[in-house]
């Protein structure tokens, strides 16, 4: 995602919890799954200690 995007699934997660990042099939979910927990801790944020978490859902 580009930077506005991630952006504004940064204020959901901030908000809501949680963002919908990706919708897709479970084999592609579970590869951008892998790169986000493969990120590691955001360099920016001092008290980041690692990466985020991310789960795998059917879709509605």
């Amino acid at each position: 995602h580009g930077a506005e995007a991630a952006f504004r699934m940064a204020c959901e997660v901030d908000r809501d919890g949680r963002s919908i990042v990706y919708t897709t099939n479970r084999e592609q979910a579970e590869f951008k799954r892998g790169q986000i927990h493969g990120y590691g801790a955001d360099w920016r944020l001092p008290r980041s200690k690692g990466s985020m978490s991310a789960d795998i859902e059917p879709a509605d």
